[in-house]
């Protein structure tokens, strides 16, 4: 990501985002149960609102945000990769959620590192907060569903 201007890593976390919500949909469609439907359905939309923040993103209009250490379970980080399938469990729905939001996580921590700008670096960090929501919910669920019952 060297050498890229502000609009170049803008139009990259979008085109991300952009990936992140079709990838979301079609495990939605491909998957025969309706719990993992309405999951993935879900954080599709939820990749849509980044990519809105993303293209109205304005250097003069952001402010100082208050950000939170988001708590970690690390339970994405020591389960194996999930392909998906029709027929996955639920528990490799929320494996592969975990793992995707991982990812989008990091790539927004990379993205704030790469700029100098202050408020492309607030934005990215606000985005990899809300990541960090996204896969502290998928490890919460899979804590409480399926550690639990094991």
């Amino acid at each position: 990501m060297t050498n890229m201007t502000l609009q170049e890593i803008i139009d990259y976390a979008i085109l991300r985002e952009e990936e992140a919500h079709t990838f979301y949909k079609q495990v939605a469609e491909m998957s025969d149960k309706e719990a993992i439907r309405e999951l993935f359905l879900e954080y599709a939309k939820e990749e849509l609102v980044h990519k809105a923040k993303l293209q109205k993103f304005d250097v003069s209009a952001i402010g100082t945000v208050n950000t939170q250490e988001i708590a970690n379970l690390k339970i994405a980080e020591h389960v194996e990769e999930i392909v998906p399938t029709a027929d996955m469990s639920y528990q490799d729905a929320l494996i592969l959620g975990m793992q995707k939001e991982k990812d989008a996580y990091k790539l927004y921590m990379g993205l704030a590192g790469s700029t100098d700008n202050p408020a492309a670096k607030e934005l990215f960090n606000v985005l990899a907060q809300e990541e960090a929501k996204h896969k502290l919910h998928f490890e919460t669920q899979y804590d409480d569903y399926i550690l639990k019952e094991n």
